[in-house]
């Protein structure tokens, strides 16, 4: 969503289980992002495992470690940068699917399906609720008007109002995120909380190096 911004025209990403109700201009099947994640996974477990072992034969009073430890960290440790850099390359490539008119398709395995995609549902809520919580408590809930949001906007809530099990997120021009999804006999919207705080962390984080340094 962040690279998606920085595209500056907006954009829209949907998680479905189908095709339903959605006009697919170019199909993909493109798996490298969640085979990329699972390896990046599995390579951070064994860093730590090695890091750990390493870290407790010095502790037990040792002063060096065998060669095997020291190649396997160190194997560790580049698989975890080559398969993080991997994670970067592949998040730009779907991001830059986001420039073709429509919205980007993933399935829950976070494949992506499809880009240029048109939402054909029409069927509106009367009402929205914009949660100011996650978790989407009643008393979190403000009811809203869909009518008083854009073309893409309204899509997208009609969309995951007739497809309850689906998620949708709007990025707007001005760089707002949305996300959309159905819960009960509602259809919650969150603002951009999450992002927000990404960013103000990522922020400070570049603060305090420059001190450090």
């Amino acid at each position: 969503m962040l690279k998606i911004q920085n595209y500056q025209h907006g954009g829209a990403i949907l998680i479905a289980d189908d095709s339903a109700d959605l006009d697919v201009k170019y199909r993909i099947n493109y798996q490298r992002l969640t085979l990329a994640m699972v390896s990046h996974a599995k390579a951070s477990i064994d860093n730590f495992v090695s890091e750990t072992a390493i870290e407790h034969e010095f502790n037990g009073g040792k002063r060096s470690v065998s060669k095997n430890f020291y190649l396997t960290e160190s194997y560790s440790f580049y698989d975890k940068k080559g398969t993080a850099d991997e994670i970067k390359g592949a998040i730009s490539f779907i991001a830059s699917q986001s420039c073709v008119d429509g919205m980007v398709l993933f399935n829950r395995r976070m494949e992506t399906n499809g880009f240029g995609a048109v939402l054909r549902a029409k069927k509106m809520p009367r009402k929205i609720y914009i949660s100011a919580t996650s978790t989407a408590t009643p008393k979190s809930l403000s009811p809203h008007d869909p009518r008083h949001y854009g073309t893409r906007h309204r899509s997208m809530i009609a969309y995951c109002w007739s497809h309850p099990s689906s998620l949708g997120l709007v990025i707007s021009q001005d760089g707002e995120i949305r996300a959309f999804s159905k819960i009960e006999n509602k259809l919650i919207m969150w603002e951009n909380i999450k992002t927000q705080q990404y960013l103000t962390n990522k922020s400070q984080r570049r603060k305090n190096i420059r001190k450090s340094s």
